[in-house]
């Protein structure tokens, strides 16, 4: 199986949302959700059930207020992991008449956890809304005559993400569901999206391989989907340079073939020819490739649009590091360098600069007089880190009373 570009038919088929029908959306009370219910009424739904774990803000009844002069719009609330609420929600939709005809999952929870780091609470939590929300959903509404079923995926199940691997683990799951639904004889669509931008759970993060989509792009995605009818696809703003940068063995893994074969020379880095070819040049020219060569992995990794915004000077942490990134530039540059530079002195506010001379020292390139500067490096790092903690915690405790 390989990631492939998709494409919609240049007539898509006949957009299938009813007055006469009856909707069901899960999530529908967040960013998104309010999207996707908009989105429906626009295109004539007659009635939609909401659902979420609690009430909807003011700012959504009011909108819920104006757009329920258009639609019947009934919202229940309660976890759709827990037995019974899909049973309501189905309910619901066909309490006034109207057959439910299509049902939106988009119920999620994300929180940022190493894989070693979890727990069997911490994967409920992520699990719970997505995975078994789904199940719910399946089997409610089995029997019912549905013109789609549609499961609110993500990108992570396709690309993965560091500290997504619960995350990723539920929408795989829901992956699975839809093949399973489809392989039945029953209406699924699986939607992997990416980032949206201003609403939804991920708006607030910063992802280094994926530019944010508008949400009318989204719900326009989402009615191309619809009405093409096709089974799984990915939604997403995919910058192919920064993710060939970040993630470079991405061009051995056959799963991405397709795509990477599209970057053609647009990710040759013209000056970079492999750290052998670093033993042929003077000292002056190493600094200068490798810095180069730093520059773009690490803007890469934390997503900067531009190499010149990563300051040589300026510590990493300051610039954005996580730990996270920080094991990401560790394995991106031994891939590149054949040596990785300390995690913890990443994390310790080591600089750009820093980190190209611990790199050239591990090389045995360094300059002769340049061969007491380790210790110094992560002297130095070491010290930045101890301010920056000593002043968090002046800030912490705050001036006495």
């Amino acid at each position: 199986e390989r990631l492939a570009r998709a494409t919609l038919p240049a007539t898509p088929g006949q957009l299938v949302v009813r007055r006469d029908g009856s909707y069901v959306v899960t999530g529908a009370l967040g960013g998104v959700g309010m999207s996707v219910v908009t989105w429906l009424v626009e295109n004539g739904a007659g009635r939609l059930v909401l659902n979420g774990r609690r009430g909807p803000s003011d700012e959504v009844q009011a909108a819920l207020d104006e757009l329920s002069q258009r639609a019947e719009i009934a919202v229940v609330t309660g976890d759709i992991a827990d037995a019974g609420v899909a049973e309501r929600l189905v309910a619901a939709a066909e309490q006034t008449g109207k057959p439910l005809r299509g049902v939106i999952h988009s119920a999620a929870v994300l929180e940022d956890e190493i894989f070693v780091g979890l727990t069997r609470e911490s994967l409920d939590t992520i699990w719970a809304p997505k995975a078994t929300g789904a199940l719910r959903l399946h089997e409610a509404t089995l029997g019912k005559d549905l013109d789609w079923w549609v499961g609110f995926s993500s990108i992570v199940s396709l690309l993965g993400s560091p500290g997504q691997a619960a995350y990723a683990a539920a929408n795989a799951w829901l992956d699975g569901l839809v093949a399973a639904r489809q392989a039945a004889g029953l209406p699924a669509i699986a939607i992997n999206w990416g980032q949206w931008a201003d609403v939804g759970l991920a708006s607030t993060l910063r992802f280094s391989v994926l530019d944010p989509i508008s949400p009318t792009e989204g719900v326009d995605a989402l009615g191309g989907v619809l009405a093409a009818g096709l089974s799984r696809v990915g939604i997403a703003r995919l910058r192919l340079d920064r993710a060939a940068a970040a993630f470079p063995e991405i061009h051995q893994i056959g799963f991405f073939t397709d795509l990477v074969g599209e970057l053609q020379t647009d990710d040759i880095d013209e000056d970079w020819g492999g750290a052998d070819a670093l033993k042929t040049m003077d000292a002056a020219e190493v600094n200068r490739v490798v810095v180069a060569r730093l520059r773009r992995r690490i803007s890469a990794i934390m997503g900067y649009s531009d190499d010149s915004a990563v300051d040589v000077a300026q510590p990493l942490t300051e610039l954005g590091l996580d730990s996270l990134m920080a094991v990401r530039m560790r394995n991106t540059i031994r891939g590149d360098f054949g040596v990785e530079p300390p995690v913890a002195l990443l994390l310790q506010g080591a600089t750009l600069t820093d980190l190209a001379v611990d790199l050239i020292r591990q090389l045995g390139l360094e300059e002769q007089e340049d061969a007491e500067r380790p210790n110094a490096l992560r002297e130095r790092a070491q010290q930045r880190a101890a301010a920056r903690q000593r002043a968090a915690s002046r800030r912490k405790v705050g001036p006495r009373s």
